[in-house]
């Protein structure tokens, strides 16, 4: 096995946060983290997720997304006479 990596793994500070959150939990601590902390924290994540999409998508090419996702919903909602619509049309039953 190698050390270095679960030595990394184990010194992960999302994992060392959880474990810390965990032990506080056990002991019955009165660890809290003020509001304004946790707004910023959400924050925090929402913009980088969102950055983290749009790299992603700035690989992509603008119109390839959005055409197969438009294909997607046609597929899904169906028109007229689709599969769909016989599963819900009472006089097909």
């Amino acid at each position: 096995m190698n050390t270095d990596l679960l030595i990394a793994n184990l010194t992960n500070p999302t994992l060392l946060f959880f474990l810390l959150g965990i032990i506080a939990h056990l002991v019955k601590s009165d660890l809290e983290i003020p509001p304004t902390t946790i707004k910023f924290i959400s924050l925090y994540l929402l913009f980088s997720i969102g950055f983290k999409g749009g790299q992603e998508l700035a690989h992509e090419h603008l119109v390839r997304p959005f055409t197969e996702a438009r294909q997607r919903q046609r597929a899904g909602a169906g028109g007229p006479g689709s599969a769909i619509d016989g599963a819900l049309d009472p006089r097909t039953r």
